[in-house]
Order: structure tokens, then C-alpha cells, then sequence
């Protein structure tokens, strides 16, 4: 309705107030015994099978869920069979209205719950199934439905995977602080982000989108299949650890 001029002046504005809201909040809670990340932080966590399977399994299936299907296949899917650029924009919003009404719900229930890993399971599991809707179905409906059962998926999944992170992760949150561990689990999430888009166009180019959204989903169901077998009681035994 104004625009992209204003909207991209609105956008950059809200981005200053976060940005203010950090200043403002945050920092003042910072001590004075943080340090620099060091090379033997990665070594520590990589070593620490559980926290990896986390990190590789979950947290970087679902970015690449995001900007691979979200932000890349589906685009360019709705755009091919005929769909405005606001019909395309609307349908997006499918995701974003998932996460805004059920992540704060998932979160709580994250909090008070024992078994973590089930939340980041099952939603992976969902997304991964979300995922297929557009491969059986080319309409617009299909494509919105699925956007939207990927947000209620990482609505459930995301939540957990850092508390899931860092409760496997104990003895590293003792002795480097749960602020390396956290920024360190970060990191290797954004290697999701960058490869969403760079896999989904290779599927694309190689099998069209019908193979590339079955590609994606089935990294998708393969890394919960593994992060399952990792995390089960039976694993965490033979390592000589607790069950999450």
C-alpha cells in the first residue's frame, strides 16, 4: 500500500530500534569476564558428539528448510505458475504468522519440559513433511499450506534445539561459558543459511522443482532420522552419558 520506497524506510527503521533496544537492555547486563572465542572452544564442542549432532542434524536442516524452500524454491515455484508478486508476498506471511503465534506457546513448553529432544524431533519431522505438500499438489493453496506447517515445525523445533544444545552440553557451559557455547552453536547454524539457497538451486537446475523440494525434504527427514538415533537412550549409554 505505500510502496517499496517507504517500506524499505520503515524496515530500516525498525531495524535501528532493535538495534537501540540491545543497546539499551542488553549491554548493560554484560559483565566484565567475557573473552575472546578461541580455535581449542571449537575443538572442545566438536568433540562433544551429542552437541555436533544437534547442531549438524537439527539446527542447520531447518535453515536450509528456510532459505532453501522458503526463501528460494517456493518464490520461484509460485512466480512460475502465475502468481502476482502479492499473492507470492501474502503467501509468505503463512510462515511468519506461524512463528509469531506459536513460537512464545513452544517456547514455555520447551522450559518446563524434560525430554527436549522430542520437540526438535517432531518438529523437524513436520517441516520435512510441509516440505512435500508443493510436490504433490502445484497450486497456490498447496504451497501456502506448506509454508505454513513449516513455520508450526520450527515453531516447535527451534525453541528446543538451543536448550537441547546446551543441556547436552554441560561440561562445555562449565568450563568455556554458555555464551561461547551458544555463539559458537550459532555460527555453525548460519552454514545453513548459506547453503539453503546454493542446494536448492542445484536440485533445481538438475531435476526441476519438484526434485529439488523432494531433495530438501529428504535432507530434512534423513537428519531427524540420524539426530533421532543419535539422541536415543541406547546411544547415549554407549557414549556414557545421560539421556536428554
Amino acid at each position: 500500500r505505500l510502496g517499496y520506497r517507504a517500506s524499505f524506510v520503515i524496515s530500516a527503521v525498525l531495524g535501528c530500534l532493535a538495534a537501540l533496544f540491545v543497546l539499551r537492555f542488553l549491554e548493560q547486563g554484560r559483565g566484565g569476564g567475557m573473552r575472546r572465542l578461541r580455535w581449542a572452544d571449537f575443538r572442545l564442542l566438536w568433540r562433544n558428539s551429542r552437541f555436533m549432532a544437534v547442531a549438524l542434524l537439527a539446527a542447520i536442516p531447518s535453515k536450509i528448510a528456510l532459505t532453501g524452500f522458503l526463501y528460494y524454491a517456493v518464490l520461484l515455484h509460485l512466480k512460475a505458475i502465475g502468481n502476482e508478486q502479492g499473492d507470492i508476498g501474502r503467501a509468505m506471511v503463512a510462515y511468519g504468522a506461524a512463528i509469531v503465534l506459536l513460537a512464545p506457546l513452544a517456547a514455555g513448553l520447551v522450559d518446563r519440559a524434560r525430554q527436549r529432544s522430542g520437540f526438535v524431533l517432531f518438529g523437524g519431522l513436520l517441516a520435512s513433511l510441509a516440505m512435500l505438500l508443493p510436490y504433490f499438489d502445484h497450486g497456490l493453496w498447496a504451497a501456502v499450506l506448506g509454508i505454513a506447517l513449516l513455520g508450526i515445525g520450527h515453531a516447535i523445533a527451534v525453541p528446543a534445539q538451543l536448550a537441547l544444545a546446551t543441556e547436552v552440553s554441560r561440561t562445555e557451559v562449565e568450563r568455556i561459558g554458555s555464551g561461547t557455547v551458544m555463539g559458537l552453536f550459532r555460527l555453525i547454524e548460519r552454514l545453513g543459511n548459506v547453503s539453503g539457497p546454493l542446494l536448492a538451486g542445484t536440485l533445481m537446475a538438475g531435476w526441476g522443482f519438484q526434485g529439488a523440494i523432494l531433495g530438501l525434504s529428504g535432507i530434512n527427514l534423513v537428519a531427524v532420522v540420524l539426530l533421532a538415533l543419535m539422541l536415543s537412550p541406547v546411544a547415549t549409554r554407549a557414549r556414557g552419558g545421560e539421556p536428554s
